[in-house]
């Protein structure tokens, strides 16, 4: 019975082991089903518990990254409403959480104003090796913040997360 439930969640998991982090969730999820099912003398348990920690190491993996990417928005809209039009300015954004890799930085450049609600046009990168352009458009809101409206190219920089 238990070599049916090591072969089940072993080919529900294995395909995660690729990556150093999926390698951890897999660990994890590996652990409890197997502590679960030792408790519980059901291996099918021990499964549903493994699946169920997978799922929630992933969902939080995921928060976490919609939430860095919403605070370096954020970073960029807050630097790029201040700044003039046509002159370059550096943008910073630092994690909410001490410790947590996130920090960011790069350059921003208001390339257009327009109309009602006052939205601006920009051009930003990140600081890295070789930076990429990415062009965003940005809007005040009825509160008076500056905030994210639309961002190309999205697809390969943000993923899933917009």
């Amino acid at each position: 019975m238990y070599r049916l439930f090591v072969l089940l969640v072993a080919g529900c998991l294995g395909g995660c082991a690729s990556l150093a982090s999926e390698s951890v969730e897999t660990g994890a999820s590996l652990g409890v089903g197997a502590a679960v099912g030792a408790a519980t003398a059901n291996p099918f348990i021990g499964l549903a518990a493994g699946l169920a920690t997978t799922f929630a190491i992933d969902s939080g993996v995921k928060y976490a990254e919609r939430e860095l990417t919403l605070d370096r928005h954020n970073a960029i809209a807050d630097r790029a409403g201040e700044a003039p039009l046509e002159e370059w300015r550096p943008w910073e954004m630092t994690s909410r959480v001490p410790g947590v890799v996130g920090n960011a930085s790069g350059r921003l450049l208001v390339t257009r104003e327009f109309a009602d609600p006052p939205c601006r046009e920009i051009v930003y990168t990140d600081d890295v090796e070789e930076p990429e352009f990415y062009v965003a458009m940005i809007c005040r809101n009825h509160e008076g913040q500056w905030r994210w409206a639309v961002s190309e190219p999205a697809t390969r920089r943000w993923g899933f997360l917009q």
